[in-house]
């Protein structure tokens, strides 16, 4: 039992099924230490068994049936004990499973083994006895625990190396595993080289990276080169001279309509010049000019109705420091006007 370690024996199918063993082979069994109600055979450890053979004595008490079974190899204590909600009935044998069976009967026990007083003893659950009627029943039982001795419980358990090799035991590799290991060690090592590999190779696109930013910082505080002035066009030219046409067209009338700025035969002629046949507005575009710039403002919407802003009379409102209107006058100081 000192081959497979504790954490193995979950792995072993026998520890889950009543091993079907001769009395003596019971009464052979050693217990785990430190695990109580855990016993060997052979490599294989054990908590419940299964025996045959035939009650020699019946003790009734009042929390438990106690049988004496033998099977020519030897005797064991059999008991199961009665479920509390139970105790208090005089006559068991109607209730399934507490049937207290009789002298000479042939039966089959499965349960628990377990050391009662320095004596080995089986604990039965309710149920889990039952008579064999049948005279061959004992000779084939004992056939059958031969063949599973020699079969199965002589054989160790088999796991897998990695399995042991978790469990702490050390297991050579075998050529199979071996070569196994060397092609993941291979396969291990190329992802590591690529791995370095591109970490070599970001690496050098920053220090590259980082250069060139060096050299263009280093350039622009070297260079430091005067932009040439952009030369001024013709078409610039005319059309600086149509805006100053319009300003002054509306400097001089002081109030106008917009079709009468559109309708004058001087500033239709500038604007068919600015235009060159394209699908051009320039009187628009210096009639908008001048309502953005303030040089003139609406009289009535409604018939667009304007009227012109002596550029020396333009006023500038701002918030004054006690929440009332600031009028700024060109050329002079603030004037400050209350709300009230």
């Amino acid at each position: 039992m000192s081959i497979l370690p504790m954490t193995t024996w979950g792995l072993d199918p026998l520890l889950h099924v009543p091993l079907q063993l001769m009395i003596f082979q019971v009464k052979a069994l050693k217990p785990v230490p430190d695990y109580e109600g855990v016993y060997s055979h052979h490599t294989h450890p054990v908590s419940m068994v299964e025996i045959m053979g035939v009650i020699q004595s019946v003790n009734r008490a009042i929390k438990y049936l106690s049988y004496t079974v033998d099977d020519g190899t030897g005797a064991i204590q059999c008991v199961m004990w009665i479920p509390d909600n139970y105790l208090m009935v005089q006559d068991t044998d109607t209730i399934v499973g507490l049937r207290a069976f009789s002298l000479g009967d042939v039966v089959r026990v499965r349960g628990h083994v377990e050391v009662f007083r320095d004596v080995m003893q089986i604990d039965v659950p309710p149920g889990c006895i039952e008579v064999c009627e049948d005279p061959n029943a004992e000779t084939l039982f004992r056939l059958r625990v031969l063949n599973q001795e020699r079969d199965v419980y002589t054989k160790p358990l088999k796991l897998p190396n990695f399995i042991l090799r978790e469990v702490g035991i050390d297991i050579p590799l075998d050529e199979e595993e071996m070569a196994k290991e060397e092609v993941t060690k291979e396969v291990t090592n190329k992802e590591a080289n690529k791995e370095e590999i591109a970490k070599e190779e970001v690496a050098k696109e920053n220090v590259a990276n980082e250069e060139d930013t060096k050299e263009e910082a280093t350039k622009a505080r070297v260079a430091k080169v005067d932009v040439p002035k952009e030369e001024v066009t013709q078409d610039e030219v005319t059309k600086m001279a149509l805006l100053g046409r319009i300003r002054a067209w509306v400097l001089e009338r002081k109030e106008f309509c917009i079709l009468e700025l559109l309708d004058d035969e001087v500033n239709k002629q500038m604007a068919e010049e600015v235009a060159k046949d394209e699908d051009d507005r320039p009187l628009m575009r210096c009639f908008q000019r001048l309502l953005t710039e303030g040089s003139i403002e609406y009289i009535n919407e409604e018939t667009m109705d304007f009227r012109a802003v002596d550029p020396l009379r333009k006023k500038t409102k701002e918030q004054g420091p006690s929440g009332g209107e600031r009028i700024a006058m060109d050329g002079g100081e603030p004037i400050v006007i209350d709300d009230d």
